[in-house]
């Protein structure tokens, strides 16, 4: 099984229902970016997607983005997917960096969700999206003083059931997992 993973950090807002992405070069609306990298040709139509938001979600009443989200049937979040968000849905995404007081640094210069992410995947133990996303939500909402709070979306019963999803070189059931990169422009 291919699993696609996407990782963005930086600004985004909501707009018309849709969380839109804001990069450099453009603005773009998640679940289109996630349709894009899924219809690449490189990619298997089984393909599981496994997405990392770190952005802030605040809703906006129009979108003087310069793009506006578009609304597709095929969109990315109608496949086996599981995305987790750095926070709810109108919320904002704390990006001060997070130092522990005992000396074991889970970051220098990120934000609580990027330090908890890097932090458990540097475990390299066996959890599933459900259990990293539990794991990540308390860390956040700990640094954040309880303002703020991860929010996981899963339609894939494969991905709940992958144990060793973020451990280096494993297999899951149904095979091996491969790693595809593609690029976004």
């Amino acid at each position: 099984t291919t699993v696609v993973t996407i990782y963005f950090a930086g600004h985004g807002v909501e707009c018309e229902g849709k969380l839109c992405l804001q990069m450099q070069d453009g603005n773009l609306a998640a679940d289109d970016l996630v349709s894009k990298i899924l219809t690449s040709r490189k990619l298997s139509p089984t393909a599981v997607v496994c997405a990392f938001f770190d952005c802030c979600r605040s809703r906006v009443e129009k979108c003087t983005l310069g793009v506006r989200p578009k609304s597709s049937n095929s969109g990315g979040f109608n496949r086996q997917l599981g995305v987790l968000f750095s926070c709810l849905s109108g919320g904002t995404a704390c990006d001060a960096p997070v130092i522990e007081e005992n000396g074991d640094s889970k970051s220098m210069r990120m934000g609580p969700f990027a330090a908890s992410l890097q932090y458990y995947l540097r475990l390299n133990k066996p959890f599933s999206l459900i259990e990293m996303n539990d794991q990540i939500a308390n860390d956040v909402k700990d640094a954040t003083k309880k303002r703020q709070k991860c929010q996981l979306i899963l339609q894939s019963e494969w991905l709940d059931s992958c144990y060793d999803l973020f451990i280096s070189g494993s297999k899951c059931s149904s095979g091996l997992l491969t790693c595809v990169a593609v690029p976004l422009i």
